[in-house]
């Protein structure tokens, strides 16, 4: 019996895994199949982070999307936030420059309807200071005719001082 060379055995273990190792350094050179599921990417996109299933499992890669997937919800909420805190300021702002010109309005309005109210007095006192003429006038046509009836009578009785009863017409019965 001859004894075997440890060496000889020994060598061909060390080839073996010499061999092994340079395999595994030659697939790092080498990129992954885009489908490759111990890549972290998923088709040709990373995503941020190690996420695949054989990394964290099923139940942490679903709580994984689920938190992704609300931060993308927050960030869209975010967004939407500022968008409509924009269009209230900008609404905000037309509120307050029509309000401003209601106020600039109403203001006019008073001094409108105040002026009004003034015209409508005068015309009120215009017309009843031209009723009381009217009235004036009425009377003084009045005085006016009972003096021509006086006259005309007393101009009958200087023509006629005893005829004046002679001259009526006598009853229709007589």
């Amino acid at each position: 019996m001859s004894r075997s060379n440890p060496l000889r055995i020994l060598l061909p273990v060390a080839a073996l895994f010499t061999f092994a190792g340079c395999q595994a350094a030659a697939d790092l050179l080498l990129e992954p199949a885009p489908t490759d599921p111990y890549d972290g990417f998923e088709g040709t996109y990373p995503e941020l982070g190690v996420s695949t299933e054989s990394d964290l499992g099923p139940k942490e890669k679903r709580l994984l999307d689920v938190h992704t997937e609300l931060l993308r919800e927050k960030l869209r909420i975010e967004e939407a936030n500022r968008e409509l805190r924009a269009k209230n300021q900008d609404l905000q702002h037309q509120l307050d420059a029509m309000t401003k010109n209601y106020e600039t309005e109403r203001g006019e309005r008073a001094v409108h309807e105040s002026n009004l109210q003034r015209v409508r007095q005068d015309l009120q006192e215009r017309e009843a200071m031209i009723l009381a003429l009217r009235i004036e006038k009425a009377k003084a046509e009045q005085q006016a005719l009972l003096l021509e009836i006086d006259l005309a009578e007393a101009s009958l009785r200087t023509a006629n001082p005893r005829g004046a009863e002679a001259t009526a017409m006598p009853p229709a019965g007589r």
